[in-house]
């Protein structure tokens, strides 16, 4: 891996110098999304999205991993596990199905920030940053 010293951040505060294969990880486990800045000593100044940067693919987040929409793909199965805040703490609820997800996000139950999982994924992953779960901006529903 490479030595280039990388920037993210936090709680809206940059966090850093890390190792590129540090950066690898936390995409990896989803503690940073595609769209969450990142900055590289070696390149300037400049934050860009974790997705813009050649050296982390596509498939290392987990909102674009496993098919998102394959044929075999069942929207109705029980496989999506969410964390809610009650009182600022976070609690794991779930399964729900794809379907009982996106009926959430249009009855505003839950939001698109909403950490999601399932078997198969390597982190936790925004609902907005999956296909499944997109409600236009006036929350109609993305039909797959």
């Amino acid at each position: 891996m490479s030595s280039k010293k990388w920037y993210y951040n936090s709680n809206l505060k940059p966090q850093g110098p890390v190792s590129e294969e540090l950066i690898r990880q936390m995409i990896h486990q989803g503690q940073i999304g595609a769209d969450d800045l990142l900055l590289n000593e070696d390149e300037g100044q400049s934050w860009r999205p974790a997705s813009e940067w050649r050296c982390f693919e596509a498939r290392l987040f987990p909102a674009n991993q496993s098919p998102l929409l394959q044929e075999s793909y069942d929207i109705a199965s029980k496989e999506w596990v969410l964390i809610r805040y009650e009182e600022n703490r976070p609690v794991q609820d779930g399964p729900y199905s794809a379907v009982e997800v996106r009926d959430g996000l249009l009855k505003k139950h839950f939001s698109p920030e909403t950490l999601a999982w399932k078997s198969g994924l390597s982190g936790w992953v925004q609902l907005r940053e999956r296909s499944e779960f997109q409600v236009k901006k006036d929350n109609t529903e993305v039909k797959p």
